[in-house]
């Protein structure tokens, strides 16, 4: 049984993608206050996200879900219709 088969492989790879989506729509709504962050907690909140983006990242990279995936979303979005 490969190591993607275990059952609880799937279900953190769901999780990696969960947290991906939910932290790059937190992205855009803290890029909509830019050049400056309207509060303090917009503030914090864009140094957690700042943080969490690379943090993701690693996690996706030692499994090799970052290339897998993004190279698909890739070809997903470059696909013509014929």
């Amino acid at each position: 049984m490969s190591i993607e088969q275990k059952p609880g492989k799937n279900l953190e790879r769901i999780a990696w993608r969960g947290t991906g989506v939910v932290i790059a729509l937190e992205a855009v709504r803290l890029l909509a206050t830019l050049p400056q962050p309207k509060t303090e907690s917009d503030a914090l909140e864009m140094m957690g996200v700042a943080l969490l983006i690379p943090t993701w990242a690693l996690w996706g990279e030692a499994r090799g879900w970052v290339v897998e995936d993004f190279s698909r979303l890739a070809n997903f979005i470059t696909r013509k219709d014929e």
